[in-house]
């Protein structure tokens, strides 16, 4: 259970990140 709680966490700020980034474009 810690591996894949991890690893989720890791894709939401990765997401996040991109999702700003994307943001700051438009």
């Amino acid at each position: 259970l810690d591996f894949p709680s991890v690893s989720i966490v890791a894709l939401n700020k990765k997401s996040e990140r991109i999702s700003r980034k994307e943001a700051e474009k438009k």
